[in-house]
């Protein structure tokens, strides 16, 4: 039986998660004590079920309704972006079974909201530059 750490390797997950893992004498061990909740879900993607099935399906709903619940953060920042939003009901719409909804209407949607989460990133690095130049410790 391939051990956890192997299967990750096969998997190609990140190094910084393998390191993590390797820590870890089992998945659930492992699973338990994650930091990042983004790494469980990438590992929940890589075995739920090819592209389009009803698992994967299932997937986008739970990714969209963990992302529904800081969408006020970006909202609130970035009141007039309506992108984020917009790609979590097209995602809520492919869980639920829209035939309408193709996975490059899905792709379009997250370059969509990659865009506008940059946005907001660089403003903020842009205003922290500033809070930096203008106030000298």
């Amino acid at each position: 039986m391939k051990t956890f750490i192997t299967q990750l390797r096969a998997l190609r997950a990140c190094s910084e998660a393998r390191e993590f893992a390797d820590t870890h004498e089992t998945l659930q061990a492992a699973w338990d004590a994650c930091p990042r909740g983004d790494w469980l879900l990438w590992l929940i993607g890589q075995k739920c079920g090819p592209v389009g099935s009803d698992e994967r399906r299932k997937l986008v709903g739970v990714c969209a309704a963990i992302a529904r619940e800081v969408l006020p953060i970006f909202e609130r920042r970035r009141p007039d972006d309506k992108r984020v939003r917009k790609c979590l009901e097209l995602c809520e719409r492919y869980a639920s079974g829209d035939q309408a909804v193709s996975l490059e209407n899905l792709r379009e949607a997250r370059r969509a909201a990659y865009a506008a989460y940059s946005a907001a990133a660089a403003c903020l690095a842009g205003a922290l530059a500033v809070a930096t130049v203008t106030i000298k410790p």
